[in-house]
């Protein structure tokens, strides 16, 4: 048999029809990798803003009230290094403000409580709605005034901030052999945080069922 033949055998192999899955009383465990964006706005002033590529771990967990409905939670750490922030200004305490432009690095931890709902599709792809609340801290730290015309930074104090925040996905999930799963699609992200009030990500997760 030709092996463009066993492709696609293979592939309609894995979205035939199967019985409905018993997800009521099911745990599920995954780990999560999350590239994206994010939004920053300057920590000393708040008046320059800056997007920025930002990447993100999490563990992820929940329990199958029914077979569509899910509730479990996520905790996850996410980093994001050389923020710039121009036009800018800051000083030591007590002495001149210089403008220039600021620049650090970005850390965030956070835990959620999360809800999904996954749509049955009698296959084995499905999508699935989730929507997270929990709470943030973000730490900026490595900052430093760049002066206008110099190439020196002005070591400047870390920053920590902590804030609750809302979070949406639209996913699709591919599960298979009744025992492990993959998930990806879209997440976005809104916090209280003034210094980085938005994100949007494309989480990617594997993880097993028990």
């Amino acid at each position: 048999m030709r092996p463009a033949r066993l492709f696609l055998l293979a592939v309609l192999a894995m979205l035939r029809p199967v019985p409905a899955h018993a997800d009521r009383g099911e745990t599920y465990a995954l780990l999560s990798v999350e590239p994206g964006v994010a939004g920053f706005s300057d920590p000393s002033l708040g008046r320059a803003s800056s997007t920025q590529f930002r990447s993100e771990l999490g563990l992820v967990g929940y329990y199958g009230l029914t077979n569509a409905l899910h509730v479990g939670a996520a905790v996850r750490y996410a980093t994001s290094s050389g923020l710039s922030f121009s036009p800018s200004a800051a000083g030591l305490p007590g002495g001149p403000t210089y403008p220039g432009t600021l620049v650090a690095t970005d850390q965030a931890f956070s835990a959620s409580a999360l809800a999904l709902y996954r749509f049955d599709s009698g296959y084995h792809l499905a999508p699935v709605l989730a929507g997270e609340v929990g709470y943030t801290t973000q730490s900026l730290h490595d900052v430093a005034l760049v002066p206008q015309g110099t190439s020196y930074g002005i070591p400047l104090s870390s920053r920590t901030d902590s804030a609750p925040f809302a979070r949406v996905s639209a996913l699709v999930e591919w599960r298979f052999a009744n025992r492990w799963v993959s998930i990806a699609g879209v997440a976005v992200m809104r916090t209280g945080l003034q210094s980085a009030p938005w994100q949007c990500t494309f989480p990617i997760m594997v993880g097993m069922i028990w």
